[in-house]
């Protein structure tokens, strides 16, 4: 009998949850006008830019309403039918009927509301079951009686690789109590990282010692990891037992940076160069010491991502705050005063030339230093070498100056 001919005999019908259709009409009803509306706002105040780059904006803003559209009508159309050893899932442009046969297992996704059916015997090809469903429980109970969970079979085989070391015990309460012991660790250092995270939303100001916290929490992750045996894992996959070290691994790098990114750099070229090669060396190197961020490859490629953002506001703050020699003063009066809605926190002045910079410049300035000054007003720009080598300059009204 066929796929199409099993689901014949009394098919199960499931439809996306009224929840779900109602928060996506009514999301869509709001965010498609916003992105198409917006982008023809966009170009009508971008007379300078060229037709390519207004092109480029209406491409992106028609396309993401578009999206939208599409994605509402969708969740009308999707219904997914259950029969004894078939199913078909009917979406808004496929109609996907498939034999249980097919496959070797499944594996649950819930950042990607999706259930992932893996096909046996073919590389990358899998069929996806969006989680949106009413009665889903009942979706996932049919697949449990008929195929395996794999991400449950790969932790299951993990652990009866711990179970043969002798470095963690010869029973399996040991190991239970090892591995109980790594996720305790890894919780406490997973909610510091988030408590030194939502320290810039309580005081606007990132604290110097904050901002150390932050660039040494990857490196305590790595070294908690390498020696906890397996115990501790920088990317766990999901149902593992271990302890999850990915948010003290992952996300102080992408605060740091935003602390650091204010930093006025003379010249940025030279300091992504090697933030550049540096990310790679090192993503590099702890592809090669843990097992978790080579395999499968996309995990390694991936890295260089992490390694980026820790890398640039690591050298930036050590080019900063070493800094111990004396700054050159430039006094110069404003030009010109911009105001960013993109970046409230930061605004721009315009200046004419001083030390490096040969022609009329614009420099980032502090919402403090840009409300003190008026055009022809002097302020002070204090260049300095910068420990590293990567000079990096700061300017102050006259106020504000150092006496």
């Amino acid at each position: 009998m066929t796929a199409a001919g099993t689901l014949a005999v009394m098919p199960r019908v499931y439809r996306i949850s009224t929840s779900w259709r109602w928060f996506l009409n009514a999301g869509g009803c709001v965010i498609a006008p916003v992105f198409g509306l917006g982008s023809i706002y966009l170009c009508t105040q971008s007379a300078v830019c060229s037709w390519w780059f207004m092109a480029i904006i209406l491409g992106i803003g028609w396309a993401m309403a578009s999206v939208m559209i599409l994605g509402m009508l969708d969740a009308h159309v999707t219904r997914l039918e259950l029969c004894h050893d078939a199913l078909r899932l009917h979406c808004l442009f496929r109609d996907v009927t498939v034999r249980i046969e097919e496959f070797r297992g499944y594996r649950v996704v819930p950042q990607a509301h999706s259930v992932f059916l893996i096909r046996t015997g073919q590389r990358r090809r899998f069929v996806k079951i969006p989680t949106l469903f009413a009665h889903m429980d009942e979706i996932q109970a049919w697949l449990a009686e008929r195929l395996p969970d794999l991400d449950v079979q790969e932790a299951a085989a993990e652990v009866q690789t711990l179970e043969a070391s002798a470095a963690f015990g010869v029973n399996q309460q040991q190991l239970d109590a090892a591995l109980a012991a790594a996720r305790w660790k890894a919780r406490v250092v997973t909610i510091v990282t988030l408590g030194v995270m939502v320290w810039p939303w309580i005081l606007p100001r990132y604290v110097f010692g904050m901002v150390i916290i932050l660039a040494l929490l990857p490196p305590l992750a790595v070294a908690m990891a390498w020696h906890s045996r397996g115990l501790l894992r920088l990317l766990v996959k999901p149902k593992a037992p271990y302890g999850n070290l990915f948010i003290p691994f992952m996300l102080p790098g992408c605060l740091l940076t935003m602390a650091t990114i204010a930093v006025n750099m003379v010249r940025y070229r030279p300091l992504i160069m090697l933030t550049l090669m540096l990310a790679i060396v090192l993503a590099a190197l702890l592809a090669w010491a843990f097992t978790e961020l080579r395999q499968p490859l996309i995990n390694a490629l991936c890295l260089p991502v992490v390694t980026l953002p820790y890398i640039y506001g690591v050298l930036t703050m050590a080019n900063m705050r070493c800094d111990r020699a004396a700054a050159t003063c430039y006094r110069r009066p404003v030009l010109e005063k911009t105001t960013s809605t993109a970046r409230d926190d930061y605004r721009s002045l315009t200046l004419p030339p001083w030390g490096p910079r040969t022609a009329t410049n614009v420099v980032s300035v502090s919402r403090r230093v840009h409300q003190a000054v008026k055009i022809g007003d002097t302020v002070e720009v204090y260049l300095h070498r910068g420990a590293l080598g990567f000079p990096w300059y700061i300017v102050l009204s006259a106020d504000n100056a150092p006496k």
